[in-house]
């Protein structure tokens, strides 16, 4: 962040996870403002502080985004795991069949970037949760 701030940056644009909004429950409908749970692991933790940290910089005018469950060209995570799982056994139905999923497709997060890097003032200091908008059951 310094480094940024050295350089001029004028819009610290930071990707975070919704890992640090994880709660063992469906994560739909999430909004920014809800009160964050304890982090479940490591992983949300640190990205949780990462976020802390990045907004506490108002000098680099810090936007964060949390995009969800992110697919589409060049995944090697999300869906070939999925195909991968599906090919060598039948997959378990979460909560029954119940339990649903919201995902962003990689041109989605591209735009979401892009609009965080020309969006007016106001959105400094802001965290932003991207998603398809879409809720699939799992």
């Amino acid at each position: 962040l310094d480094f940024a701030k050295q350089q001029g940056v004028s819009r610290f644009v930071h990707i975070s996870s919704p890992s640090v909004c994880f709660a063992f429950r469906d994560q739909v409908s999430l909004t920014e403002d809800a009160a964050l749970p304890d982090p479940v692991n490591h992983y949300a933790r640190t990205k949780r502080e990462a976020e802390r940290i990045v907004l506490a910089a108002p000098a680099v005018h810090p936007v964060v985004l949390r995009p969800r469950g992110i697919y589409g060209a060049g995944d090697r995570a999300l869906l070939p795991r999925l195909i991968k799982a599906a090919k060598s056994r039948p997959l378990p139905l979460f909560r029954g069949g119940r339990a649903a999923i919201d995902l962003t497709h990689v041109d989605d997060v591209v735009d979401a970037v892009m609009a965080a890097l020309a969006a007016p003032s106001e959105a400094e200091g802001e965290v932003f949760n991207i998603s398809g908008g879409e809720v699939l059951p799992v």
